[in-house]
């Protein structure tokens, strides 16, 4: 939830860097987390896909700050 309270949008980039993982990991990571819901894409370029907290998830940011 620590990269949704700084910006309602991320990228697989900022999943590798908070949780220092390789670019590739994070992309497939992020792919997981969209088949599942926890996240939805809203960018789908290849090079600057950009992703938004699931419907479900989303909430739990704004109870959070």
């Amino acid at each position: 939830m620590t990269l949704f309270q700084e910006s309602r949008e991320i990228a697989a980039k900022d999943v590798a860097g908070l949780f220092g993982y390789k670019p590739r990991t994070a992309t497939l990571l992020c792919q997981r987390w969209v088949g599942k819901g926890f996240l939805e894409t809203t960018d789908p370029a290849k090079k600057s896909r950009r992703y938004k907290l699931g419907g479900t998830y989303a909430p739990i940011v704004d109870e959070v700050d």
